[in-house]
């Protein structure tokens, strides 16, 4: 909560991959659209996404619903954008 942000990773999921090239590129912050964890965690398993968080001293934001839900959000946009007209 209190971690001074210097650089941002941005990606829709947040992926060892991810992780690995934000680490490499010095970012602290991974924002991401959808959540690294879905449900509880019992433990933190050797090498998943949370795992590797911690280990980078990496720190993310997940926007999921949010997003979505807001009119004129990241789903409407994304329609307008690619000419859809949704219903």
């Amino acid at each position: 909560m209190d971690a001074n942000v210097k650089r941002i990773c941005l990606c829709l999921d947040i992926t060892n991959k991810v992780i690995e090239e934000a680490a490499k590129r010095k970012a602290n912050l991974i924002i991401s659209h959808h959540p690294v964890i879905f449900n509880p965690l019992k433990r933190v398993e050797n090498d998943t996404p949370v795992y590797n968080l911690i280990k980078n001293k990496i720190n993310a934001i997940c926007m999921h619903t949010n997003a979505d839900m807001t009119k004129n959000g990241v789903t409407d946009i994304m329609l307008e954008l690619l000419n859809f007209e949704a219903d």
